[in-house]
């Protein structure tokens, strides 16, 4: 779903470029890979530069938030084993 956004924004996907330069690496889905348009002036750079960081940042508080979720997950599981063979 965001993939298809993305290409709707001239400022975000190059599709003409796209095609002529990846015409032989077209996906399963038909789709070409994303590519930034030349940027000429400097505030679509610091644009793309802060969603950059901002994709970042909450792809680490989700592998973070995951990791922490299966660390909870072994630790509850070991303790449910230990109390059932107990019994």
């Amino acid at each position: 779903m965001l993939g298809k956004t993305v290409r709707k924004f001239r400022h975000l996907h190059d599709e003409n470029y796209a095609q002529a330069r990846f015409a032989d690496a077209v996906g399963e889905n038909g789709k070409t890979p994303f590519v930034l348009p030349l940027v000429h002036n400097h505030k679509s750079q610091i644009i793309i530069f802060y969603m950059t960081m901002w994709i970042r940042k909450h792809a680490r508080d989700v592998d973070l938030e995951v990791d922490i979720f299966e660390f909870e997950c072994r630790a509850n599981f070991k303790s449910d084993t230990h109390r059932v063979s107990s019994v």
